[in-house]
């Protein structure tokens, strides 16, 4: 069975400044670390919270389907380019060494 097709049901709470806290085992399987962007749907009554992938996840993945607004092109470019220029700056500093 894959990730997509499992229903794990847990409880979690909203605090005190409405934020959302999702427990652990949620969090460790969908790899939801600090940092990582959600984005929040709400269809019907229910609340669904997905996981949006960076751009250079997407690149490495081999069935996902990215449809992109102009902004969001612009955002997700200067992310990869920002990734390949600490690449680069990995790669300098080790052949200095």
């Amino acid at each position: 069975m894959d990730r997509s097709s499992r229903k794990l049901r847990m409880r979690g709470r909203v605090g005190s400044k409405g934020e959302l806290f999702v427990p652990k085992a949620i969090r460790e399987l969908l790899g939801l670390e600090p940092g990582v962007e959600v984005e929040y749907i709400v269809e019907g009554n229910k609340l669904v919270v997905r996981k949006v992938p960076r751009i250079v996840d997407a690149m490495k993945s081999e069935n996902i389907e990215l449809v992109v607004g102009i902004e969001e092109f612009e955002a997700m470019s200067s992310e990869v380019l920002g990734s390949m220029d600490s690449d680069i700056h990995s790669e300098n500093r080790s052949e200095a060494s």
